[in-house]
């Protein structure tokens, strides 16, 4: 069995989705470990009332665009392996 029917993203679909996935990758680490270290310093200084408005400004600040950064790496994926329609069942068993 070959793929010889199979198409790829091509050269353009290869590097866009190759950078959509590095500039997720860095978005998704870079301000994920922020609020970490933001939620982390929050939930350890003591005090109650500062801690949970720290916790929901680092969350919608640093969050948000971590959560991104995961959207434009399943993006990136989704260029770089399209999804293929299933073999029709009379060419599955040629």
């Amino acid at each position: 069995m070959t793929d010889a029917g199979r198409q790829g993203p091509g050269a353009a679909g290869w590097f866009f989705g190759c950078l959509l996935i590095a500039m997720g990758a860095l978005m998704a680490l870079l301000c994920g470990g922020c609020t970490a270290i933001f939620w982390i310093t929050a939930l350890s200084s003591g005090d109650l009332s500062s801690a949970a408005s720290m916790l929901v400004l680092s969350g919608v600040l640093g969050g948000l665009p971590a959560l991104g950064g995961v959207g434009l790496i399943i993006a990136g994926w989704a260029i770089l392996h399209p999804r293929r329609p299933p073999p029709r069942v009379d060419e599955t068993f040629r």
